[in-house]
């Protein structure tokens, strides 16, 4: 958007000003320093230029844990696929399908509602693994990655506006993704049902090649959306012990232990005797298969803890979650563990 006489007038005096200061400072200020500001607004953008150092919180913390390599994985490059954009604000996600990007140096583009680019591009890296973070900016209405800063952009993905957190639901749940070729429409419809009736309000379930991307999506969909989320399986059920809905004791937990990022379920192994029915043949099909009511032979826990451990958290104090674990906590909150006689997962 190119700027009106009276700006660019407006721009070119406060540059002025910004580099008399400068002089009384030091005597060997060079002209690039005032080129640089006039840039700004030949280029037709008035705001100043930001570095994603500026914009990313925990900035230092992402940067540490990229150099320790914390959830890299041994993937073959793929093209770059975009999946979704979420503005917080002050910084902005984009999910990407890419694999083996890890670390890899890439731009965020902005673009308006007719996808024409209106802010510069900021330089960034892929971290954690299928995920750019990015300055914020509310006026963009799609948002691409590219590799190079003048790259032609081809991918966009429109923004969602996260900034405020107005939560929309109290306790959501991210399925994890579903592989094979097994019947599973009667463990998806009673796993819903279920939920239902213990107080989760939204499912978030992935059928765009479901891979581990999916639940990094889904974490940063739910920042600011949901105040809780329930990772789980399609085969299991967080169970808690007592007369209490999962969704109450998610919420109850997590308020009461304010440092509490996440919390860690326990498994219970149920022994399956029977495989699921291919076709829906009336409700003799519910009665002899809905696994709840049919499986009931259940073991002790695990004698190691995290073992196939699932976990509840809050999206705004996690920055890594992985399908048994939590990699990644913003600083001052961890992950607490819940014993089996409160609540586990069968």
């Amino acid at each position: 958007m190119a700027l009106e006489k009276s700006e660019q007038k407006g721009v070119v005096i406060l540059c002025m000003t910004t580099m008399m200061l400068l002089f009384s400072y030091k005597k060997d200020v060079e002209n690039s320093e005032f080129m640089e500001c006039l840039n700004q607004m030949s280029s037709g953008h008035s705001h100043v230029r930001r570095t994603i150092e500026q914009c990313v919180p925990h900035h230092e913390l992402l940067e540490e844990q990229m150099k320790r390599q914390t959830g890299k994985a041994a993937l073959n490059r793929t093209a770059m696929s975009l999946l979704a954009a979420y503005n917080y604000g002050r910084y902005a996600i984009v999910t990407v399908e890419a694999q083996g990007w890890y670390g890899r140096e890439v731009y965020c583009r902005y673009l308006d509602a007719n996808l024409r680019e209106t802010e510069p591009a900021i330089r960034t890296v892929v971290f954690p693994e299928f995920i750019v973070y990015c300055c914020g900016l509310e006026r963009a209405a799609h948002m691409s990655i590219t590799q190079t800063v003048d790259e032609a952009v081809v991918l966009t993905a429109p923004v969602m506006q996260n900034q405020e957190r107005h939560y929309k639901y109290d306790v959501s749940l991210c399925l994890a993704p579903i592989y094979g070729k097994n019947s599973v429409w009667l463990l998806l419809a009673e796993m819903i049902e279920y939920y239902k009736l213990q107080g989760i309000e939204h499912f978030f379930l992935y059928v765009k090649d479901m891979e581990a991307y999916s639940k990094r999506d889904c974490l940063y969909k739910n920042r600011n959306f949901s105040r809780f989320l329930l990772f789980g399986d399609l085969d299991e059920r967080l169970t808690p012990v007592g007369n209490i809905t999962v969704a109450e004791f998610i919420s109850r937990a997590m308020v009461e232990n304010p440092r509490c990022g996440a919390l860690s379920f326990e498994p219970r192994w149920v022994i399956r005797s029977s495989e699921p029915p291919v076709v829906y043949q009336g409700e003799d099909t519910l009665r002899k298969h809905l696994p709840m009511i049919v499986f009931q032979n259940t073991s002790t826990p695990p004698l190691v803890r995290g073992d196939t451990a699932k976990y509840a958290l809050d999206p705004n104090k996690v920055i890594l979650a992985w399908v048994h674990d939590v990699k990644i906590f913003v600083p001052y909150f961890e992950s607490c563990n819940v014993t089996s006689q409160s609540a586990y997962i069968r």
